[in-house]
């Protein structure tokens, strides 16, 4: 009996369907908070304060209602490769690499949300410092 055993090549097109696999569900997740805090548009603010807790800023709009704003810092990673280099030991004929990862990006998003003087969410818009 003969048997067959999957080569390495097979398996690539698994691993590069796994990798878009992550890569998807990772932009969606950056996609899917603005477009649920668009969805709250229309809703009340009740609804708001139940999904992300009390707004960091609340401050009169002068038009009877208030502008509500959340921030948070977020740290994006360097599209720049990792920096390392390789030192020959001396007599042990093995090498040292140390690592250096690549630095990263902070910013602040703000996001803030108009409501009405009846407590209905008027608008919402997003800000990157």
């Amino acid at each position: 009996m003969v048997m067959f055993s999957a080569s390495p090549l097979y398996r690539i097109p698994r691993y590069a369907a796994l990798l878009c696999l992550i890569a998807l569900v990772a932009l969606a997740g950056c996609v899917s908070t603005d477009s649920a805090s668009k969805s709250l548009v229309g809703h009340p603010s009740s609804e708001l304060v139940a999904r992300w807790g009390e707004p960091q800023m609340k401050m009169p709009d002068g038009t009877g209602g208030e502008a509500w704003t959340y921030i948070e810092k977020r740290e994006l990673p360097s599209s720049d490769p990792p920096r390392s280099m390789t030192y020959n030991t001396v007599g042990g004929g093995g090498a040292i690499t140390p690592y250096n990862p690549a630095p990263s990006r902070t910013y602040t998003e703000q996001r803030t949300f108009s409501i009405g003087s009846d407590g209905i969410i008027k608008n919402y818009e997003r800000k990157e410092q």
